[in-house]
Parts: C-alpha cells; sequence; structure tokens
C-alpha cells in the first residue's frame, strides 16, 4: 500500500470483448462488482457478477443483473455469509428485502421478510451489525431513523428539525455517514446532513433567517441524550451581496471559503459563539504565481498546470467548497479549499420509493463519478492560532490527493493517462475506484483508505 493506496484486483477480459454498465459495492472487506459482457460474434449482452476475495481472487457472485441494480449495501452475517439487501417495487410500494450468500460455496438464501420503505429517503448507512436508514416526510421538519439489525428487528424513531428539508431541490444536500470522506461534490451542495454513532448534524448554507440576513444554519442533535442546538452564523457576508459561499463543520469550528470576483477568502468561526477567529485571503500578489493548483475538468484526468490565481477564474459564477479534518494529532485541520464552475439540473429533494437507488447514490456516492463541472483546489493545512499554510497536495495524503496522485499516472511514454475511471463506491474505509489500464489492457479495483 502506498500513500493509502492499493490495487485490491484485477478483472481481466479478453481485448475483443466487450462490456458496458459496470458496478461495484462493498461487500464486508471485499469488493463486489458485475457488468454486461458481449462476446464476438454475438448480439446479446450477458450479466457477470462476481466479487475479490481477501487474497485478489475472482469469484462468482451468485446474484441476478435485477438483483445488482437494487442492491443498498451489505452487512456480514457470519465469517463468510454475506447478508445483501435489495430494493423491490411491489405497486406503488418499495421494500426492502434480503437475502445471505455464503462467499465458500456461492449458495444463496432468499428471506421472505419485507420492510416498507419510507417515501424521501435522504441516504443510508450500514455498519457492522445495521442497516440504517435516514427519510423525512412532505411538508414536515422532521428526520426519521430506521435501523434494521441481523436478526430483522426493526426500530423507528422520529426527530425534530429546524426546518422542512422537502422544500428544497435533491441537487442541493449531501448525506455524509459516519467518517466516509467527503469529496468535492458533497462540499458544493449547501445542505450537509452527517450522521454518525453519537450525533446528527444538519448544516444549511444561504439559509435566510429572520432578520432577512442570509448564513449558515447549523442544528445538532446528540443521539445519547436527545439534546438538540442551533446556531446561525452569517458574518461576514454584509461585505458583498453578491459573495457566493460554502461552508463545512468540523469539531468546534465552521470553516467558510467565499468567492469573489479578485478574491478568496476562508473564514473560520466558533461554532457555538459564531465569533470570527481566523481570516485568510487569497489575492493575486505575485507569490501567489508559484503556486500551483489542481484542476478537474468533468470526469477527466486532473491536471496541474494552472496557478493560484486562477482559482476565482469567472468570478461570481464560481461557487466556492470546503472538506475539514483533524490530523492524527489533533492539534491541525488539513482544509482542501477550491471552486466549482458547473450548472446543475435542478429539481426537487421529495423521491418516491421508486427513485431509491438515485437518491442513495445521490448522497452517498459524489466521488470518482460526479466530478462535474470545472473544479480547481488546493490545500491549507494549520489552525486558526497558528495561521493555514498553502500546499498543492494534501500532506496527510488524504483520499483526494490519493485520487489524483493515481489518476496522473501516465504511460510509459508520458503520451496519455494510464487509468480511466469507470466506477466508484463509497465505503467506510475509503472509496473504491475501478479503472481502466490502459497498459495492461485490464480493469482495476483500487482502494483509497481514508485515515
Amino acid at each position: 500500500m502506498v500513500n493509502g493506496q492499493s490495487i485490491i484486483g484485477t478483472i481481466k477480459l479478453p481485448s475483443h470483448w466487450r462490456y458496458k454498465q459496470l458496478n461495484c459495492f462493498a461487500i464486508g472487506n471485499n469488493v463486489a462488482y458485475s457488468f454486461d459482457m458481449q462476446t464476438p460474434n454475438r448480439t446479446t449482452w450477458d450479466f457477470v457478477s462476481e466479487y475479490i476475495d481477501a487474497n485478489g481472487k475472482n469469484k462468482s457472485l451468485n446474484i441476478s443483473k435485477n438483483e445488482f441494480d437494487q442492491v443498498l449495501g451489505t452487512i456480514m452475517a457470519g465469517p463468510d455469509i454475506a447478508r445483501i439487501y435489495f430494493a423491490e417495487r411491489k405497486g406503488k410500494i418499495t421494500f426492502i428485502k434480503h437475502f445471505d450468500v455464503n462467499l465458500k460455496t456461492g449458495s444463496k438464501i432468499i428471506s421472505s421478510n419485507e420492510i416498507e420503505l419510507p417515501n424521501i429517503i435522504l441516504g443510508v448507512r450500514f455498519t457492522t451489525d445495521r442497516l440504517i436508514f435516514y427519510s423525512t416526510e412532505n411538508n414536515k421538519p422532521i428526520l426519521n431513523v430506521l435501523t434494521i439489525d441481523l436478526k430483522d428487528s426493526v426500530s423507528r424513531v422520529a426527530y425534530p428539525l429546524p426546518i422542512d428539508i422537502s422544500e428544497y431541490r435533491k441537487t442541493d444536500m449531501s448525506f455524509v455517514p459516519g467518517n466516509s470522506p467527503v469529496s468535492i461534490s458533497q462540499a458544493l451542495d449547501k445542505i450537509k446532513l452527517m450522521v454518525d454513532d453519537r450525533k446528527i448534524i444538519l448544516s444549511v448554507d444561504e439559509y435566510i433567517n429572520v432578520l432577512k440576513k442570509p448564513g449558515t444554519l447549523i442544528y445538532e442533535l446528540d443521539l445519547a441524550t436527545g439534546e438538540t442546538t442551533k446556531n446561525f452564523i452569517t458574518e461576514p457576508l454584509n461585505e458583498s451581496s453578491q459573495s457566493n459561499f460554502r461552508s463545512f463543520v468540523c469539531e468546534n469550528f465552521l470553516f467558510r471559503t467565499i468567492s469573489q470576483a479578485k478574491t478568496f477568502t476562508l473564514k473560520v468561526f466558533s461554532r457555538t459563539t459564531g465569533e470570527l477567529v481566523s481570516t485568510k485571503v487569497v489575492e493575486r500578489d505575485p507569490e501567489s504565481y508559484t503556486k500551483v493548483i489542481t484542476v478537474r475538468n468533468d470526469n477527466d484526468p486532473p491536471t496541474r498546470d494552472k496557478h493560484l490565481p486562477d482559482i476565482t477564474a469567472f468570478g461570481y459564477l464560481l461557487v466556492p467548497f470546503v472538506t475539514a479534518a483533524r490530523d492524527s494529532v489533533g492539534e491541525k485541520f488539513i482544509l482542501l479549499c477550491g471552486t466549482n464552475k458547473n450548472v446543475k439540473v435542478r429539481g426537487p429533494i421529495g423521491l418516491t420509493p421508486a427513485a431509491l437507488i438515485t437518491s442513495i447514490i445521490m448522497t452517498t456516492v459524489k466521488q470518482l463519478s460526479d466530478n462535474s463541472g470545472l473544479s480547481k483546489y488546493f490545500y491549507f493545512y494549520g489552525n486558526a492560532k497558528e495561521g493555514f499554510e498553502f500546499h498543492t497536495e494534501d500532506p496527510l495524503k488524504g483520499v483526494q490527493t490519493q485520487i489524483d496522485t493515481f489518476e496522473l499516472t501516465t504511460t510509459s511514454d508520458k503520451s496519455k493517462f494510464r487509468y480511466k475511471a469507470i466506477a466508484s463506491h463509497q465505503s467506510e474505509h475509503g472509496i473504491i475506484g475501478i479503472y481502466e489500464d490502459k497498459v495492461e489492457n485490464d480493469i482495476k479495483v483500487v482502494e483509497f483508505t481514508h485515515k
């Protein structure tokens, strides 16, 4: 493993065979994948479903195309038993069902138990022994949490929210489960719902308070005590009514980036008091032209041929973003900062069960497969007291830098990029990416580990 990145398996196909619709998901500590395959002299497509075991070997996974397409996720019901949950439509209602696959023998047992899904899914989490759905209802400021354990016992809990999430558009929200790495696409969203076993944090940018001032609403629910806290941070938006901003909550701080015509600003606030504790402004000075940034255009491989002042090119058309995480020592933060120029297709966040899979993919797997638009980014490393230093790459070698470094790999003659991203999956350990290898003419399964 190099910098948290490792090739965990290879999918080999003869060069004259064709494939399409390659998908993947985590199955315990392994990776399952599927694709449609067409052999020479045939017009029909065959469905292939396999998984890569701990030794890197490809083994058959005994599930159908329809089952694979509806998979929600997996938990391990025993040392070699994968419990695979999937959605099944019956009339106007969608149910959660599951089957157990013995990874040693390939045998499959389908359970007759089924559980009705809520109408508006916000996201789903998988722990070692539980499946947890988070949902809301139309015209109700409420968060419903549905938990299913290995014995198919179901618990349902409803928590109050300060806003009605169903009023917002689906492209404005990201669901961040557990300690999963946060992608650029997730960071761009106005609404972030971050959940783990201890708390639920909802942050809403561009929220208009009773005084008609835009800012960031932060709502936290302690799952152990049921206590809630709500804060609203508005400063410094009076600097420019046309400023675009995005925020990210980490520990006791709110990190906010602001994009204006010629400047890019990072501001750090106390979550509890709203006090401004640090400011860092990126301006067009001679030193800034020596600092290289990373650029991504849609799903193309990244490039590093632009400098820091280019971060504000296109001015008010840009949406800034920021993510934050503590280092292992706990004294400093690593911030991924940047801007994105993109026009998203808008639609209501209220999703029917028929759109369940799309909903979950939108809110949990925004990583390799959803880098839409033109993104430019860099890193700040430091803290509010000592200040933040610029870095082209993450000095802690986080997931985004791992992905960038891997995709920047070129062929031996450096004439083209070696890898082409096909699909990805967000696991509890990090990101699983599937790539075409243009040198060895096969498909690589790569894990980028979240530290």
